[in-house]
């Protein structure tokens, strides 16, 4: 609690002395004469065909290891789910990993804590 009090005293702190000097306002505008600038076409279609101008390259990305690791499971997933016995395999797989983590909650919260989580008075 003390560090957050501190973090917080810091940035309000930076918020308010942050700018103590009023700043004249430089922007000055600009009243040039523009002259517009023409680019002939022959010239356009002579760098357009030159290799040396052409900048755009299509880079080919293999994939990784690790990408391919994901690739192959969800892969491996999307198979398993695309048949009916695979979806009712993974809702079961997913109601007994949901259940085993409220049963393991509820074992730390009663095993590993020293208040007691369910208490039962009889008087």
């Amino acid at each position: 609690m003390r560090v957050f009090l501190i973090i917080l005293i810091v940035f309000i702190s930076c918020n308010l002395f942050g700018q103590n000097k009023a700043q004249k306002d430089s922007l000055r505008y600009d009243s040039a004469a523009i002259s517009q600038l023409h680019f002939s076409d022959s010239a356009f279609n002579a760098y357009s065909n030159n290799k040396d101008f052409q900048y755009e390259t299509k880079i080919v990305e293999t994939p990784s290891l690790w990408d391919r690791f994901w690739a192959w499971l969800w892969k491996l997933y999307a198979d398993i789910m695309s048949s009916t016995a695979g979806r009712i395999t993974m809702k079961l797989l997913y109601w007994v990993v949901g259940i085993g983590a409220v049963i393991f909650f509820i074992y730390k919260m009663h095993f590993q804590n020293p208040v007691p989580f369910i208490s039962i008075s009889v008087s």
